[in-house]
Parts: C-alpha cells; structure tokens; sequence
C-alpha cells in the first residue's frame, strides 16, 4: 500500500522547526512514502520558506512534493511566483491559511489565487478551523465558486456537512475522532474525497496511521484513503 501524507511543514516556527531530513527520518520511520510539504506560519512573507521547500523537494524528489503557501496580502506579486511554483519549480498545489495570514476565505484575494489555481490546474488547501477567517462553511462558498478546483481542508463535523454537497472539497485526516468515525464515513460520504495527513512535526503519524490501522475499513478503501486518492488529484 502507498502511504501518502497530504500536509506537512517543512521550516522554523517560534515553537518547532523540522527540517527536509527530519521529516524523511520520520516517513522512513513510519513507512510514509511521499508527503507534500509547505512552509508553517507565521509569515507574513513566505517567498524563502517556499524556497526552503522548493530546495527539500529537489534533494528528495521522490519523497517530497511541495504545496507553495500564498499569503495573498502581497497580491500580483504572490501570485506571479506562485504561478513560478508550479510551472518552472514543480509545487502541485497553494497552501492557504486565513486564520494565520489574518484574511477572509471569501475575499477577492483568495478569489484571485482560486483563478489561478484553476488556470492551472491544482488544488488547494485552506487551513480551516473555527476562526471567522475560514469557518468550513466559508470554505464551501469559495469552493462552489470555483466547481473544477479540488479545495482540500481538515476534516470535521462542519467540513462533512459542506463536503456533502460540494463534490469538489476534499476532506484529510487527522482529527477525525478515532477509528469509529472513520468506520462510518462509507456510509455518509465518498471515500474517494477522503486523504490522510499528519500535519508532521505538529501532528503524529504513529498516531494517525494507528487510527487508520484499527479501522475496519476494506483494503481496498484504505488504499484509497492512504494514497490513491491524493496520487490521483495530483496527478503523481
């Protein structure tokens, strides 16, 4: 079974740092065979944090896959060396973070980096939570606006209820609950929108691929979950 991690941070923050090396030491460890890695907060600019994973995707490219992270505060400007990114650097996708780059999931700002990620071809992942930046609900607005752009975020009792009637949002793991609730996502939701992720070094994958190993999911489905369904939204 191909193990892909859908979201980890490569890079220094005022509490962790990991570095492309610590992160493939983890992955060897836990037997992860790719993780798409993007800069953690707090910018504001991120232009040598994406250089830092540009650098780790090079030195590793067949373990890791970069997520250019877009504060779109910055604009015309951002958004000319995300489009960089992706075409020159091989980044497959924009991490956005509203609740830590301090803008609405809704503004024209994130309607312009939706546009190019459309151009484009790539996913994108919002970091969600229970902030009034990006509430799931928000990220569903924005994902009804932009139908063949693959919106990624975190899985939760809200993002369940949007993802059910967007078919374009795809949900990861990670705070899921426990091998119970992932038992019954079958039963209320399309297994193949569902990624699993880490959020390494913030999250731990003994932890979550523990969740997914006492699941009584098929192998068939896990297989989907663990790394087909990423491997097919990014084209690997």
């Amino acid at each position: 079974m191909v193990v892909i991690d859908a979201l980890t941070f490569i890079g220094d923050t005022l509490y962790w740092k990991m570095s492309a090396e610590e992160l493939v030491k983890r992955m060897d460890k836990n037997r992860i065979d790719i993780a798409i890695a993007t800069p953690p907060p707090p910018g504001p600019d991120y232009t040598e944090a994406n250089k830092l994973v540009y650098e780790a995707t090079k030195k590793y490219p067949n373990r890791i896959v970069g997520f250019y992270r877009v504060n779109p505060h910055y604009g015309e400007k951002v958004l000319k060396e995300a489009e960089t990114a992706i075409k020159e650097w091989g980044f497959k996708g924009f991490k956005l973070d509203p609740t830590n780059d301090a803008y609405g999931v809704t503004s024209q700002s994130v309607e312009n980096v939706m546009e190019l990620a459309r151009a484009l071809k790539v996913p994108v992942y919002f970091h969600t939570g229970d902030s009034i930046f990006c509430p799931p609900e928000g990220v569903g607005d924005i994902a009804r606006l932009y139908p063949r752009v693959p919106v990624i975020m975190h899985a939760s009792g809200e993002a369940f209820r949007v993802a059910a009637t967007q078919p374009n949002v795809v949900l990861a793991t990670g705070p899921l609950g426990g091998p119970r609730l992932l038992d019954s996502l079958p039963d209320r939701f399309d297994l193949r929108r569902v990624v699993f992720s880490t959020r390494m070094p913030i999250g731990f994958p003994e932890l979550e691929l523990r969740i997914v190993e006492l699941s009584i999911l098929s192998e068939d489905r896990k297989r989907l979950i663990m790394g087909e369904n990423i491997k097919r939204i990014l084209g690997l």
